[in-house]
């Protein structure tokens, strides 16, 4: 995690591109080790951008909390499959191993689908697991009543619209829900966002925007009960709407969770599970998990 501190750019994809060196050669020393993990791919709608990963925790495992893994990309790019056997293997692999079954799907991508069609695919993604007897995850040992959300970067604003979106999920959905955790999100929107949102006055479609609107009631009947905020410390570009986010949920009176990952950027914070380099906050995250179970 050294070298990740000596990375001094300020340049977002120069940033991306030195943490990929850094963690891509040691990930590939682990790439037996990762592909261990029992894993399946599913079919949940009707395009390849609706395909699924099912990672199972150890056989006899029994009650395991289930986390869906929503990946970044700036609305406008992203797969399940960023470096087959790596990316994002090593995230669905680190939390199975520790007994929880891993979900990450992909979603449709802006521009050619726009607000809200990739929450929506999220959402699908998230009732086919939970229902289809293809997937059939409570023989796999998992609790269905035991689920979690967690979202990086882009997933995070995603993640977030899934609740806070009314529309989007309906009663049944979040009796299921017991926490969402959002890493490192974009919760305002901005110029960058428009591909997205679809028009360059967009902030009431945002995270922040659809809090701005709503009472604590109504809010606490959206949000799941454990809600956990996290964000690195060497990730600066990302400060300004995550502190924008908090302030506007205590102004709601909502409670949360939240902690800033030392020695930590934007991007180590996915690539670093399995790795056996920074990986203690994803130990923290599944103790959270187990926590609620």
């Amino acid at each position: 995690m050294e070298a990740i501190s000596k990375i001094t750019t300020t340049d977002f994809m120069e940033i991306l591109g030195k943490t990929g060196d850094i963690f891509t050669p040691i990930l590939e020393g682990r790439r037996a080790i990762i592909a261990e993990t029992a894993k399946e791919t599913f079919q949940f709608g009707p395009t390849e951008r609706h395909k699924l990963d099912v990672y199972y925790p150890p056989e006899g495992t029994s009650n395991a909390p289930i986390l869906f893994f929503v990946y970044g990309g700036g609305f406008v790019s992203g797969s399940r499959n960023r470096l087959p056997g790596i990316y994002f293997d090593n995230i669905g692999a680190f939390y199975a191993k520790r007994g929880v079954l891993t979900v990450i799907a992909d979603y449709r991508l802006a521009p050619a689908t726009q607000y809200p069609g990739p929450v929506e695919d999220i959402r699908d993604a998230i009732r086919f697991v939970l229902s289809s007897s293809e997937v059939n995850i409570t023989a796999k040992g998992a609790d269905v009543n035991q689920v979690f959300i967690m979202g990086h970067s882009a997933g995070a604003t995603h993640t977030s619209t899934l609740f806070l979106n009314e529309s989007i999920l309906d009663d049944k959905d979040r009796a299921n829900i017991k926490g969402t955790i959002l890493v490192a999100g974009s919760y305002s929107g901005g110029p960058m966002s428009s591909p997205y949102y679809g028009e360059v006055d967009h902030f009431s479609k945002t995270p922040i925007g659809l809090l701005e609107t709503k009472s604590l009631e109504t809010i606490q009947k959206l949000l799941p009960p454990k809600v956990l905020i996290l964000i690195g410390d060497l990730d600066p570009h990302l400060w300004e709407t995550g502190l924008l986010f908090e302030a506007k949920l205590k102004e709601k009176g909502v409670q949360f969770d939240k902690e800033i990952l030392k020695g930590h950027n934007h991007f180590s914070l996915e690539f670093c599970p399995s790795s056996g380099e920074g990986e203690e906050f994803a130990e923290n995250i599944v103790t959270y998990i187990k926590g609620s179970t």
